[in-house]
């Protein structure tokens, strides 16, 4: 239920306006779920479960493979549990190739 409840086609033209590889570009390397509470850790193993039902339904309703590590995937898909519902997310801006020892403090 929560997939029906998100404006994806609006999200993805988003995503893809700012010059992210969106699922229809060659470029695209698929989908990486992460979960997160606005009071802390999910408890017992949920979010781990929450992750791979959320990625499997991704995959069964877009087509998008899920992506075990974050960096490798062209989208990431974020749940935010708060005590009044659930928020999902797709981050617009993505930060790649940064190496903060590249970077010093007087450079900031």
């Amino acid at each position: 239920w929560m997939l029906d409840k998100a404006d994806w086609e609006r999200g993805l033209r988003e995503f893809a306006r700012f010059g992210n590889a969106g699922p229809g570009s060659a470029a695209f390397t698929g989908v990486h779920v992460r979960c997160r509470s606005s009071t802390g850790r999910l408890h017992g193993g949920a979010s781990q479960e929450l992750r791979i039902a959320m990625a499997m339904a991704l995959c069964e309703r877009f087509g998008w493979q899920p992506v075990i590590r974050r960096a490798e995937a062209a989208l990431e898909v974020l749940v935010t549990f708060h005590k009044d519902g659930l928020m999902l997310e797709v981050p617009l801006l993505v930060q790649n190739g940064v190496r903060w020892e590249e970077h010093s403090a007087s450079d900031s």
